[in-house]
């Protein structure tokens, strides 16, 4: 069942002008996890993370809609499949004005480490993505994709809004053996980027 949350009631919006996180120097990039004074950011937290599923809903929450710049549209989908032997969890842009970093050749989210850097030189792609996907068939467990056991990693997005780009980030993990994916924070930059 599909849920669409009203993320104002959720999320904590705070105007980064005082931070106390390291600062980025170039204005054209970012660092995923750190938040600058300089340009200024724009940072959500969810309090509490959102689990996918979630076991505070009467059925599994399995599917998850974000208006990630309030600006009305839904621009993020975390999609959560779970069918007989087989589940996997992706993501899907929504806008045509939103973008991912992948993989060169697979179409994976590119994990990122904090302090790694994001610029508008990256291989940012609309569609849909796999996280990852779990398959049982006769007795075996078939694991694949590059976010198994990741936690507390990013991964880059970019968004176009009023003919400019901001960059920013996205904080999640994968938890309960993989079988569930947890939304921590985001954030992206005040300031044009690309």
């Amino acid at each position: 069942m599909k849920k669409k949350f009203l993320l104002p009631a959720l999320l904590a919006l705070i105007l980064c002008q005082n931070c106390n996180k390291e600062d980025i120097n170039n204005k054209d990039s970012m660092l995923a996890g750190i938040i600058s004074e300089d340009p200024g950011f724009v940072f959500f937290d969810f309090s509490p993370d959102i689990d996918i599923p979630n076991p505070s809903f009467e059925d599994d929450l399995l599917e998850l809609d974000l208006d990630i710049n309030k600006d009305g549209n839904n621009d993020l989908q975390f999609i959560r499949n779970e069918e007989g032997d087989f589940l996997s969890f992706s993501i899907k842009t929504l806008s045509e004005d939103f973008y991912i970093v992948s993989e060169e050749v697979i179409d994976y989210p590119r994990i990122l480490r904090s302090g790694d850097p994001i610029d508008c030189d990256n291989n940012f792609k609309s569609g849909k993505f796999l996280f990852l996907y779990r398959l049982w068939d006769y007795g075996l467990n078939i694991d694949s994709g590059m976010w198994f056991n990741i936690d507390n990693k990013y991964f880059a997005f970019k968004f176009k809004s009023q003919n400019n780009w901001y960059l920013g980030w996205f904080k999640i993990g994968f938890v309960n053996n993989n079988r569930g994916i947890r939304l921590y924070e985001y954030a992206y930059m005040l300031s044009p980027d690309c």
